[in-house]
């Protein structure tokens, strides 16, 4: 089973040095560009995510008239992930 993945469970999973368990329990991660770049950005020690750890595809989301229909209601990266489920 494959994984589409928001920035708040890799800060969790980090936080507690579990990244790995992502490519334990699924066959291939993908992150969105925005989560990507939400994780980029954090400034706090404690919450930043060294995504060296773990194997994971950057999710590139083509359909941006979804997600601009979303923004507003949902964070970019929630979106993203939402989108580049389906």
């Amino acid at each position: 089973m494959d994984i589409v993945i928001d920035a708040s469970p890799l800060i969790l999973l980090s936080k507690i040095n579990r990244l790995l368990l992502l490519n334990e329990l699924f066959t291939a991660v993908y992150i969105p560009i925005a989560v990507l770049a939400e994780i980029q950005a954090i400034d706090d020690a404690e919450a930043s995510v060294d995504l060296s750890e773990i194997s994971f595809f950057p999710l590139s989301v083509s359909n941006k008239i979804a997600v601009e229909g979303l923004l507003g209601r949902l964070h970019i990266g929630e979106v993203e992930v939402i989108i580049g489920h389906l």
